[in-house]
């Protein structure tokens, strides 16, 4: 059942879990816990943000890409809130340090879907707290 990201989360065409907790954008989240299930676990993972993706990738077209290098713990493809268009870009994580070293080096310029592909390791991580929950000081200012 396809959902609007209502800030809590929804599911998309496939069934596969999606949160839109992330800067107001419905995440979609290939889980290894179950469609329906929560997110797994990313402590510990290593994550690659993969750029230039066609609108149209999903998160099986690109799992055997990324499986070739070591075991994928999770896959997420941030969406557009309203449109449900990908983004262009997804978030790969591996288990292995090791795994996710060797994917970056022989998938950083790879030819997919008609695309220079283009990975690197991922700056920042899901916000521990979601846009709208963040801590407020007790300091009013204006008032």
């Amino acid at each position: 059942m396809a959902g609007r990201g209502s800030g809590l989360g929804c599911a998309n065409d496939t069934g596969e879990f999606a949160l839109s907790l992330l800067f107001g954008v419905c995440v979609c989240a290939g889980s290894m816990t179950g469609a329906n299930g929560p997110p797994p676990n990313i402590a510990g993972m290593t994550s690659l943000k993969v750029d230039n993706l066609t609108f149209r990738t999903t998160i099986d077209d690109i799992r055997p890409l990324f499986d070739r290098y070591g075991e994928v713990g999770d896959i997420y493809i941030p969406r557009d809130r309203f449109t449900r268009e990908s983004r262009g870009f997804a978030f790969v994580r591996y288990y292995s340090h090791r795994a996710a070293d060797e994917a970056l080096n022989k998938l950083d310029g790879y030819r997919f879907d008609g695309r220079e592909i283009r990975v690197q390791l991922a700056r920042y991580s899901r916000p521990s707290h979601p846009p709208g929950f963040a801590r407020r000081s007790s300091s009013r200012r204006g008032r």
